[in-house]
């Protein structure tokens, strides 16, 4: 097998089983809070804040104008989904404030129990609330979206034709899906190994466009952030 080739099995399923025999998130689920905080968090100094260390962490205020030039304003409801060390978080809060409603999802038990940590004042008033997410299901149960955001995570997606499913049933019509992911393509890579991209992310940007048109999403466009060089952004709208 092709190492840069991703396979599917198991109705929807989607992984490079050689390279990630155990899932793709197999390294969040097995670490506690403390032990994703040092690694990924750590006062913007791990692999997820680190703004030397990734493009996203180094566009947080760019990607949140374009997040409200999308709709996201004051009395909206937005899902992060995957949050993990909560980048995006009180940002989104401060944009949406009360009534306004920000869910950050997290499959991570560590994670879960770090965002509860981490944002602790931002539960207590209701401007937040943290769920334990699963790998078929954002576990949100009669809960309505005007945005879901989806940052560096869709790779991650082990059943992504059940995630987008589950994403569709908790917008709101004409509610707006935003996808960030890497650009399948070492060339715009500056932070990792060479082949890193092709052997861990399984799609590249067409195809998932046509993945998530293919569950019923409409595209509406591609933002640009000029400093944002290893990431993509797709806006869709649920019809």
């Amino acid at each position: 097998m092709n190492q840069n080739s991703p396979v599917e099995y198991n109705e929807g399923v989607a992984c490079n089983v050689e390279e990630y025999p155990d899932g793709l998130n197999a390294n969040f689920l097995g670490k506690d809070a403390s032990e994703l905080y040092e690694v990924f968090g750590n006062d913007g100094k791990g692999l997820f804040e680190d703004c030397e260390q990734r493009d996203i962490a180094n566009n947080v205020g760019s990607i949140m104008q374009i997040l409200k030039e999308h709709g996201l304003h004051e009395g909206s409801t937005i899902c992060d989904v995957g949050a993990g060390t909560g980048l995006f978080v009180r940002e989104m809060c401060t944009i949406v404030s009360h009534p306004g409603k920000v869910v950050a999802c997290e499959i991570s038990p560590g994670f879960v129990a770090l965002l509860k940590d981490k944002f602790q004042d931002k539960v207590r008033i209701g401007d937040l609330e943290i769920v334990q997410s699963q790998d078929k299901s954002l576990c949100l149960l009669n809960k309505q979206f005007d945005m879901v955001f989806v940052c560096d995570v869709y790779h991650h997606f082990e059943y992504p034709k059940s995630m987008l499913r589950d994403i569709s049933l908790v917008l709101k019509p004409y509610g707006v899906l935003v996808v960030i992911d890497f650009h399948r393509d070492s060339s715009k890579i500056w932070s990792k190994p060479k082949g890193w991209v092709e052997s861990h992310v399984r799609l590249g940007q067409a195809e998932v466009r046509e993945e998530i048109a293919n569950e019923g999403f409409k595209f509406l466009e591609e933002p640009t952030v000029s400093t944002l060089r290893e990431n993509y952004i797709m806006m869709f709208e649920k019809l």
